[in-house]
């Protein structure tokens, strides 16, 4: 770090003669947005949570801001999984989402009551189909006895990780969600030889998310393939329903227990102590797949009705009677 100032310095010294001081800050600016060899991250990530935005990124985001047309499978799909009641063929869509429970329910059923285009038939059936299952319906996750995560390495050399340096008000915000993984039991307290530091993501208006980096222990993980669904065949397959019906898993991936091997290799640690996780974290290498592997082999033998992509399961019908069936 020392010998990359100096050499700054030199250079401004030489280029600016003794005017070098008036084009320090444009110097400092750029330092903090280079990615360091050492950490993998800019000096403006490790404060801020994340990068700046520098001259030629913004000129960039301003020419390119037009040019969504390889985007537009994408925003497709979420418009699919989003639209309630303002289909413009009038196709009626039921948005069913496990984060509601007790009054929540209740919320759910009016809504769908004001905004539906559903017969008052179809929705006091589909009212008496939520509150026969309203325990499934929560803002935690369960977890799962179908499967377990576990971790392979190709060589089981210890990875220790110093904590990344935050601000007093990153390191209070990660407190807070780290008690709350406590609470629901996702993660515990505990020592490893194997640890990743753990870093606040910040993103202008979003919440701030706490995420483990992951990546050395990812660069000795072996692979475990799963193929994961086309996201284009997909939506081939469920457009053409006239009823679809959109579940979408509570934190899916903490739903997924750890073997004792994967809690040792994907501990993090943090300024405030170290912790092992219980369930499934975000950014593990395998991740994706193990999650697929499950709702594929939950979905077996209902192809026909259901698809799933990640933690969304799309059911779809054609006719009323069948998708009360199905779901």
């Amino acid at each position: 770090m020392h010998r990359t100032l100096k050499r700054i310095l030199r250079v401004l010294c030489l280029e600016s003669g003794p005017d070098w001081e008036k084009i320090l800050p444009q110097a400092l600016f750029a330092l903090r947005t280079v990615t360091h060899d050492s950490t993998g991250f800019t000096p403006a990530e490790l404060v801020h949570g994340r990068n700046l935005k520098t001259p030629v990124m913004l000129l960039y985001d301003k020419l390119t801001e037009e040019d969504q047309e390889e985007d537009c499978v994408v925003n497709y799909v979420f418009e699919l999984m989003n639209r309630e009641t303002e289909d413009e063929e009038g196709i009626p869509v039921l948005e069913c989402v496990d984060k509601s429970k007790g009054s929540k329910l209740c919320e759910l059923l009016e809504e769908t009551r004001l905004k539906s285009k559903l017969s008052e038939a179809q929705q006091n059936q589909l009212e008496k189909l939520l509150n026969h299952y309203s325990e499934l319906f929560s803002n935690e996750p369960g977890c799962t006895d179908l499967a377990k995560h576990d971790i392979e390495l190709e060589e089981d050399k210890p990875i220790i990780a110093k904590p990344y340096r935050m601000s007093p008000r990153q390191t209070e915000i990660l407190k807070a969600e780290v008690n709350k993984m406590l609470e629901l039991n996702v993660i515990e307290r505990g020592d490893s030889d194997f640890t990743s530091p753990l870093i606040l993501v910040e993103v202008p208006g979003k919440d701030p998310r706490p995420c483990i980096d992951y990546r050395r222990l990812n660069k000795v993980t072996r692979t475990q393939y799963f193929p994961i669904p086309n996201i284009e065949e997909l939506i081939e397959k469920v457009s053409s329903a006239k009823y679809i019906s959109i579940l979408d898993l509570t934190r899916g991936y903490w739903q997924i227990p750890l073997s004792k091997q994967a809690q040792r290799y994907a501990a993090f640690v943090t300024s405030f102590g170290t912790f092992r996780p219980l369930r499934l974290p975000f950014g593990l290498k395998n991740a994706p797949y193990d999650f697929s592997r499950l709702l594929a082999s939950l979905l077996r033998d209902c192809e026909e009705f259901a698809v799933p992509y990640l933690d969304d399961v799309a059911i779809f019908s054609n006719t009323w009677e069948d998708h009360v069936k199905y779901l």
